[in-house]
Order: C-alpha cells, then structure tokens, then sequence
C-alpha cells in the first residue's frame, strides 16, 4: 500500500468515525430510526474500496494533488453509488427501497458537507503536516536508505524500552475482544438459532427466516472484527503507529455506538435491563481508557519509529 492510500484511509476513517457518526446520530435521534447508522457504515465501506481507485488516479497526475473540486466530484459519486445500491439490491441492516431519496440526500449531504468543511478549513490548521505527507494523521518523513539503516539499529536500541502500562492494557483489551468476537463468529454463523433459542422472539416462519439471516450478517461481522482487533492489538503491544491510529479511531466510533446504545436503554427507547445499562457504562468507561491511553502514548510511539 502506498503512502497516499494509508493517508486517504486514515483520513476517511476518522472524519466518518467522528464527524459522521455526530451527523448521524441527530438523525437517527430525530426520525427515531438505526438505519441511519448502517447508512453511514454502508459509506464508510465504500469509500474505503473507492479509495483504491482514487489513489491509482490521483498516482496518474503530474502533481500528486487531489483538488477540492474533485473531492466534490467524488462526493456525488459516492452518494449515488450507495443509494442506486440500497435501492436495487439493499445491503446489511437496509432493506431494498426503504430508504426515502430526499432523506438519503438530507442524511449522506450534511455528513459530506459537514467533512467537507471540516477537511477543506480546520483540519488544515489542526494538522499542518496531514496536507504534505499523503493525506496521514501523523506526519511521515521519506527516509533514504541510509535513514532506514540508522532507523533500524535505533529500534535495536530501544528494543528494550518499556512499554507503558497503559498501552500494554489497550492492547490486551483489543485482544480479548479479538476471543469474544471470534467466539460469537463461528456460533452465529454456523448455528444462527442460538439467537431464537436465548430470545423470546416468536417462532413464526418469517421471524425465524429474518433471525437466521441477521445472525449470519452479524456473524460475518464479528469474524471481521476478530481479525480487525487481533491486528490492532498485536500492533499496539508490538509499538507500531499505524495499530495506534487504527486503534484510536475504532475506540472512538465505538465509543460513540455505545453511548448511543446507553441512551436509548435509559430513555425507554430499547427494552433493557439493569445488566444491560451497567454493561453499557463499563464498556463506556473501557474506550474512554483506550482514547486517553492512546492519546497519551505518543512520545513512546514516536520513539518507536524514530
């Protein structure tokens, strides 16, 4: 992967995880409805595919440069691409047609405008260097060969620098989420009527039908998210800035679903139980951890890759 993906990646993964997931969120709070969120999941993924296509482009101009103008131009793309799918064929948690054009465009719009806004102006003054080293979150320095000698016996030299504590329990946390999620994959992947069996759902044909494939959707997700954690948290025991940034981005929009979640259980919204709600905190109160832990770690990682 080149730099220029890494960067676009990082970018489209922390602007969606934040900004989006705020735009989001008033929706779904205002028309009372979840799909919102699959919504913006359904964007994120697509663009993390579309973003291939824009670097191999974007490799073919003289400058390098991607102008504003054709972020617009890829905006439009994008939206179109996602609702002609959702329409047609439907995806994960969105069934086909069901959802409305004026509040797709209402939705997809402000999120794009609001990132749009947010990339074009303050990002630029929040982070100086994101413009001139490929779009990444934390900036990168072309190294000859003779800097990746020198940074190669560095990081002999600091093999046995400690590692903070709090970095080390981020990436324990990411591991044992890697066990729980792997467990739960193959469970509702292969036996999908696990969900009825612990539910008071009713058995009627169609429920059992709609369960069975909502399972299996959510199956597949968890064995994505096994690998996605597993990663992460070898690369935040093992030092490495990429599991640091991956981290504090998925720790972020996490955050924000939990909270979500958190507030419709108290509000009435969700049936749940008292387990339900002090799960909910301790989950809360873990990502706020891994935020801060990350956010504080950064002369370590630094020192890492120096």
């Amino acid at each position: 992967m080149t730099p220029i993906l890494i960067g676009r990646w990082q970018t489209r993964l922390a602007t969606v995880a934040t900004l989006g997931i705020i735009v989001t969120l008033i929706f779904a709070l205002a028309f009372g409805s979840l799909t919102f969120f699959a919504v913006i999941f359904a964007v994120l993924v697509f663009g993390l595919v579309w973003d291939v296509v824009y670097n191999l482009l974007q490799s073919l101009r003289w400058d390098r440069d991607w102008p504003a103008a054709f972020h617009v131009a890829t905006g439009v793309i994008e939206g179109v691409l996602v609702f002609v799918v959702i329409s047609l064929w439907g995806l994960p948690g969105i069934p086909a047609g069901s959802v409305s054009l004026p509040l797709f465009i209402a939705h997809y719009g402000t999120a794009w405008l609001v990132i749009f806004a947010w990339v074009e102006g303050p990002m630029r003054a929040f982070f100086p260097f994101w413009r001139f080293h490929g779009g990444r979150l934390l900036p990168v320095v072309a190294a000859t060969d003779l800097d990746r000698r020198q940074r190669a016996r560095h990081a002999l030299s600091v093999t046995a620098e400690r590692r903070p504590t709090r970095v080390t329990a981020a990436g324990l946390l990411f591991l044992a989420s890697a066990v729980l999620a792997g467990t739960y994959a193959p469970l509702l992947l292969i036996r999908p009527e696990l969900v009825l069996e612990l539910s008071s759902l009713p058995t009627m044909p169609d429920v059992v039908a709609l369960t069975t494939v909502a399972a299996r959707v959510a199956g597949v997700i968890a064995l994505v998210l096994a690998i996605l954690y597993l990663s992460v948290g070898t690369g935040l025991l093992a030092g490495r800035g990429w599991a640091r940034a991956t981290a504090f981005v998925l720790a972020v929009l996490l955050l924000f679903v939990t909270v979500f979640g958190l507030v419709l259980v108290i509000g009435g919204a969700q049936p749940g139980t008292g387990v339900d709600v002090l799960s909910a905190l301790v989950t809360t109160a873990i990502y706020i951890f891994i935020i801060v832990a990350l956010a504080s770690s950064g002369p370590y990682f630094r020192g890492r890759t120096a």
